[in-house]
Protein backbone atom coordinates (compact mmCIF):
# COMPACT_ATOMS: atom_id res chain seq x y z
CA UNK A 1 0.00 0.00 0.00
CA UNK A 2 2.85 2.32 1.30
CA UNK A 3 4.67 1.77 -2.32
CA UNK A 4 1.23 2.60 -4.09
CA UNK A 5 1.37 5.78 -2.32
CA UNK A 6 4.63 6.54 -2.75
CA UNK A 7 4.01 6.15 -6.83
CA UNK A 8 0.94 7.93 -7.12
CA UNK A 9 2.75 10.90 -5.29
CA UNK A 10 5.46 10.70 -7.93
CA UNK A 11 3.13 10.45 -10.63
CA UNK A 12 1.53 13.53 -9.48
CA UNK A 13 4.74 15.55 -8.98
CA UNK A 14 6.02 14.53 -12.20
CA UNK A 15 2.42 16.15 -13.91
CA UNK A 16 3.28 19.52 -11.37
CA UNK A 17 7.01 19.80 -12.71
CA UNK A 18 6.35 18.91 -16.56
CA UNK A 19 3.50 22.12 -15.94
CA UNK A 20 3.97 23.95 -19.69
CA UNK A 21 4.19 27.56 -18.70
CA UNK A 22 4.83 27.39 -14.69
CA UNK A 23 4.17 30.60 -13.11
CA UNK A 24 7.21 32.49 -11.98
CA UNK A 25 7.71 32.89 -8.33
CA UNK A 26 5.99 36.52 -6.98
CA UNK A 27 9.45 37.86 -5.95
CA UNK A 28 10.82 36.90 -9.70
CA UNK A 29 8.10 39.10 -11.54
CA UNK A 30 9.13 41.74 -8.86
CA UNK A 31 12.85 41.66 -9.72
CA UNK A 32 12.47 41.75 -13.40
CA UNK A 33 10.02 44.68 -13.14
CA UNK A 34 12.28 46.73 -11.09
CA UNK A 35 14.88 49.05 -12.94
CA UNK A 36 18.48 47.96 -13.22
CA UNK A 37 21.24 49.61 -12.44
CA UNK A 38 24.09 50.00 -15.34
CA UNK A 39 26.91 52.18 -16.44
CA UNK A 40 26.64 52.61 -19.76
CA UNK A 41 29.70 53.30 -21.65
CA UNK A 42 30.79 53.80 -25.07
CA UNK A 43 32.33 51.03 -27.12
CA UNK A 44 34.32 53.77 -28.97
CA UNK A 45 35.46 55.73 -25.96
CA UNK A 46 35.14 52.85 -23.37
CA UNK A 47 33.85 55.51 -20.89
CA UNK A 48 30.82 56.26 -19.06
CA UNK A 49 27.67 58.41 -20.16
CA UNK A 50 27.42 61.02 -17.57
CA UNK A 51 25.25 63.83 -16.49
CA UNK A 52 25.65 66.69 -13.82
CA UNK A 53 23.56 68.03 -11.07
CA UNK A 54 21.77 70.90 -11.64
CA UNK A 55 18.44 72.47 -13.03
CA UNK A 56 17.51 70.05 -16.80
CA UNK A 57 18.08 69.95 -19.54
CA UNK A 58 21.18 69.59 -18.86
CA UNK A 59 23.31 67.58 -21.48
CA UNK A 60 23.83 63.90 -21.35
CA UNK A 61 27.40 63.24 -21.90
CA UNK A 62 30.49 60.52 -22.68
CA UNK A 63 33.61 61.24 -20.70
CA UNK A 64 37.28 60.89 -22.16
CA UNK A 65 38.15 60.44 -18.52
CA UNK A 66 37.24 58.79 -15.29
CA UNK A 67 33.35 59.09 -14.24
CA UNK A 68 32.68 61.79 -11.77
CA UNK A 69 32.08 60.84 -8.12
CA UNK A 70 28.99 59.32 -6.96
CA UNK A 71 26.26 58.36 -8.89
CA UNK A 72 26.58 60.51 -12.00
CA UNK A 73 27.79 57.80 -14.31
CA UNK A 74 25.06 55.10 -13.41
CA UNK A 75 21.70 54.94 -14.60
CA UNK A 76 18.85 53.25 -13.85
CA UNK A 77 17.51 51.33 -16.84
CA UNK A 78 13.93 50.61 -16.55
CA UNK A 79 11.84 48.23 -18.91
CA UNK A 80 8.53 49.43 -19.89
CA UNK A 81 7.71 46.45 -22.05
CA UNK A 82 9.43 44.14 -24.26
CA UNK A 83 12.94 46.25 -25.27
CA UNK A 84 11.45 49.33 -24.65
CA UNK A 85 13.05 51.27 -22.14
CA UNK A 86 13.68 54.84 -19.95
CA UNK A 87 16.98 55.63 -18.55
CA UNK A 88 17.39 57.61 -15.27
CA UNK A 89 20.63 59.14 -13.91
CA UNK A 90 20.70 58.22 -10.17
CA UNK A 91 23.35 61.46 -9.35
CA UNK A 92 20.72 63.79 -10.54
CA UNK A 93 17.30 61.94 -10.89
CA UNK A 94 16.50 63.00 -14.05
CA UNK A 95 15.62 61.43 -16.97
CA UNK A 96 16.91 61.22 -20.58
CA UNK A 97 15.39 62.56 -23.27
CA UNK A 98 15.86 64.37 -27.07
CA UNK A 99 16.80 67.99 -27.58
CA UNK A 100 14.50 68.41 -30.07
CA UNK A 101 16.24 71.49 -31.28
CA UNK A 102 19.76 70.21 -31.76
CA UNK A 103 18.86 66.40 -31.20
CA UNK A 104 21.24 66.15 -28.12
CA UNK A 105 20.49 64.07 -25.49
CA UNK A 106 19.52 65.87 -22.63
CA UNK A 107 17.70 65.26 -19.30
CA UNK A 108 14.34 66.21 -17.40
CA UNK A 109 12.34 66.18 -14.32
CA UNK A 110 10.10 63.26 -14.24
CA UNK A 111 9.53 59.83 -15.95
CA UNK A 112 6.80 60.89 -18.04
CA UNK A 113 8.72 63.32 -19.75
CA UNK A 114 11.17 61.03 -20.53
CA UNK A 115 12.03 59.50 -24.03
CA UNK A 116 11.19 55.52 -24.69
CA UNK A 117 14.08 54.23 -26.39
CA UNK A 118 14.67 50.71 -27.92
CA UNK A 119 17.69 48.51 -26.88
CA UNK A 120 18.77 46.06 -29.92
CA UNK A 121 21.75 43.85 -30.09
CA UNK A 122 24.69 45.09 -32.02
CA UNK A 123 26.77 41.51 -31.09
CA UNK A 124 30.10 40.85 -29.15
CA UNK A 125 28.07 42.65 -25.69
CA UNK A 126 27.15 45.71 -27.35
CA UNK A 127 24.20 47.37 -28.11
CA UNK A 128 22.36 49.72 -30.05
CA UNK A 129 20.16 52.87 -28.12
CA UNK A 130 17.76 53.88 -30.51
CA UNK A 131 14.28 55.50 -30.59
CA UNK A 132 11.22 52.74 -31.54
CA UNK A 133 10.75 52.03 -35.06
CA UNK A 134 12.69 54.71 -36.63
CA UNK A 135 16.43 55.24 -37.89
CA UNK A 136 17.62 57.30 -35.30
CA UNK A 137 20.11 55.62 -32.54
CA UNK A 138 22.63 57.43 -30.18
CA UNK A 139 25.64 57.78 -31.45
CA UNK A 140 28.72 59.28 -29.00
CA UNK A 141 30.25 62.58 -30.71
CA UNK A 142 33.60 64.07 -29.98
CA UNK A 143 33.45 67.27 -31.84
CA UNK A 144 36.27 69.39 -29.97
CA UNK A 145 34.10 71.51 -28.23
CA UNK A 146 35.64 69.80 -24.99
CA UNK A 147 38.56 67.88 -24.11
CA UNK A 148 37.13 65.45 -21.63
CA UNK A 149 33.66 65.13 -22.71
CA UNK A 150 31.46 64.27 -26.38
CA UNK A 151 28.03 64.72 -26.57
CA UNK A 152 25.30 62.09 -27.53
CA UNK A 153 23.50 62.54 -30.45
CA UNK A 154 20.11 61.06 -32.25
CA UNK A 155 21.67 60.22 -35.63
CA UNK A 156 20.65 57.51 -38.88
CA UNK A 157 22.68 54.29 -37.91
CA UNK A 158 25.72 53.95 -40.31
CA UNK A 159 27.15 50.93 -38.55
CA UNK A 160 30.52 53.02 -36.51
CA UNK A 161 31.56 52.15 -33.56
CA UNK A 162 30.13 55.35 -31.94
CA UNK A 163 26.67 53.70 -32.27
CA UNK A 164 27.12 50.29 -30.01
CA UNK A 165 26.98 51.12 -26.29
CA UNK A 166 27.64 48.20 -23.12
CA UNK A 167 25.84 47.86 -20.13
CA UNK A 168 27.96 47.25 -16.70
Amino acid sequence: MLSRFISVALFAFSLVHASPNPQPAEGDVARRAAPVAVKITSAQSLNPVVTFSGTPPLEVLVGQAAAPPGNFGIWERTELSADKYVFQNLGTGQWITINQANNHLVTVNGKANATVFAVESAGGGQFVIKLPNADSVWKALFDGTSPIFGRIIMSPADGTVGERWTFS
